[in-house]
This record gives C-alpha cells, sequence and structure tokens, in this order.
C-alpha cells in the first residue's frame, strides 16, 4: 500500500482482540464469537510505522446471519453501499480504520479503487457462501 518497505519480520495482527485501553467513558465494541474465530482468511496486507508487514484477515466461516443482514442491507441501502459495511463486520472497526488510513495516503486513486473491489469482493464472496442453497 502507500508505506511499502522492505518488512523487518512479518507477523498477523489480530484485530478481533479487544484493545487493550479505552478512552474515559468509552464502551468497548462487542465483537460476536464467531468473528474472534481462530481460523481466519487474509483480506490485505500492509507495512507499519517499524516496517513489520500486518496482515488483516477475516473469519474463514462467518455466521450466516451476517450474509442475511448484508442482504437487508443491500435492499435498503443498496447494494454498492452495503459493502464497506459487510468489510468492517468481518474485519472489526479498527481494522477498517486501518484500511480506511493506507488508502487515504495512495497517489493514485484507481488502485485504492481495485483495491476496495477486491477486498469488497472476497468478504462478499466468504459470507454469501454461508447461505448456501439446496443441494442438487
Amino acid at each position: 500500500m502507500s508505506n511499502i518497505q522492505a518488512p523487518k519480520r512479518s507477523e498477523v495482527i489480530d484485530f478481533t482482540r479487544e484493545p487493550e485501553a479505552l478512552p474515559e467513558g468509552a464502551e468497548a465494541p462487542v465483537r460476536p464469537e464467531w468473528a474472534l474465530t481462530e481460523a481466519r482468511l487474509p483480506l490485505f496486507s500492509y507495512t507499519d510505522d517499524e516496517g513489520v508487514v500486518q496482515t488483516v484477515t477475516m473469519p474463514d466461516k462467518p455466521n450466516p446471519g451476517l450474509a442475511l443482514n448484508f442482504l437487508r442491507k443491500g435492499r435498503t441501502i443498496g447494494a454498492e453501499l452495503a459493502i464497506p459495511w459487510l468489510i468492517e463486520e468481518a474485519i472489526g472497526a479498527e481494522a477498517m480504520d486501518r484500511l480506511i488510513d493506507e488508502l487515504s495516503h495512495l497517489d493514485d486513486p484507481s488502485t485504492g479503487l481495485g483495491m476496495i473491489r477486491d477486498i469488497g469482493q472476497k468478504v462478499q464472496s466468504v459470507v454469501m457462501g454461508g447461505l448456501e442453497g439446496p443441494k442438487a
């Protein structure tokens, strides 16, 4: 992404854990149990300020309720506007903030749009896979 450098080391960041300290009066976000599973699919990587490659993941088997909620949102606000909501539900608010930050530092907007499209399609495909129809 915007600050890609030679990595010093590589690790997967766990955006599903609760933050260690919250601002006074703030409530910790509640992540559903399915969002905290250890079986994860990588969505995108970035290089942090220390040169460490971080990988943002999502659950490999999201709850089918997420798919139904996505379909409902698509019906009410439109499919295009429901995609960012779906991405954030799949990766969590902290990872979404990081994605937004990374995309806002790209020089070429078309690169960012392509990345959003690719991430959105992957998330949607995995989420909607939870709604398999009857087998023929």
